[in-house]
């Protein structure tokens, strides 16, 4: 019996890929703690995050106490600027490191956490907006190229890269919208991204033909 972690399932022959998805399958019984330890690497990673953690909380309280301090001077609060960044980076160790997450996941996850930090940077310093304005839109491209080599990549599971494909196409819009708000100043870059995310779903669905189809009715459980 073998075990597909991609899919979950379970197969009962001697199949060396799971024939839903083409993964390699994993045999419980040939699962032995052998070289790269893995057991010892986790347990170094998870004291260095701790370790981490408690000096990140030392540094944030300096910084606070001499942001405030200094903040009738500097007019900024850039404590929250080194806080940011040190969620940031524990994110680097928590996510990116640890091998329990997917390349897709990983990718994608720090993607969001570094755009939404430079957002918090604009904010401190006088939301001059360049976070809204081009930042947002690259980070939606950068994703739709993302997946777009995923689908490459991984062409026998090409299809479970289109939720990722709608959710930007859903951002693209919103940032349109944004635009008709004056969140978003100089839009653009906005209608570009949207205009490009949108020929990239739509490309998808006209060069998967039935399978695309399938996945949609799938995910949005249409009859």
């Amino acid at each position: 019996m073998s075990l597909c972690k991609h899919c979950g399932i379970e197969i009962k022959d001697d199949a060396e890929v799971c024939p839903l998805c083409g993964f390699a399958l994993e045999h419980p019984h040939d699962c032995k703690n052998i070289y790269p330890d893995i057991v010892k690497i986790t347990k170094k990673i998870s004291i260095a995050a701790r370790i981490y953690v408690t000096c990140a909380i030392m540094v944030m309280l300096v910084s606070i106490g001499l942001n405030y301090y200094d903040y009738p001077e500097s007019g900024t609060l850039w404590c929250l600027v080194i806080a940011g960044g040190l969620v940031w980076t524990y994110l680097l160790l928590k996510i990116v490191v640890e091998y329990e997450y997917g390349y897709h996941v990983k990718t994608y996850t720090m993607v969001f956490a570094s755009f939404l930090y430079l957002v918090l940077i604009d904010v401190v310093f006088g939301f001059e907006r360049w976070s809204l304005n081009y930042i947002y839109p690259a980070m939606i491209l950068f994703i739709d190229v993302a997946a777009l080599i995923l689908m490459i990549v991984n062409f026998r599971n090409w299809q479970s890269y289109m939720p990722w494909q709608i959710f930007m196409l859903a951002l693209a819009i919103l940032g349109v919208i944004f635009s008709k708000f004056h969140l978003i100043t100089k839009p653009r870059m906005s209608w570009i991204t949207l205009g490009i995310t949108g020929f990239f779903f739509v490309a998808t669905i006209i060069i998967g033909g039935g399978r695309a189809l399938t996945e949609l009715k799938r995910r949005f459980h249409l009859t």
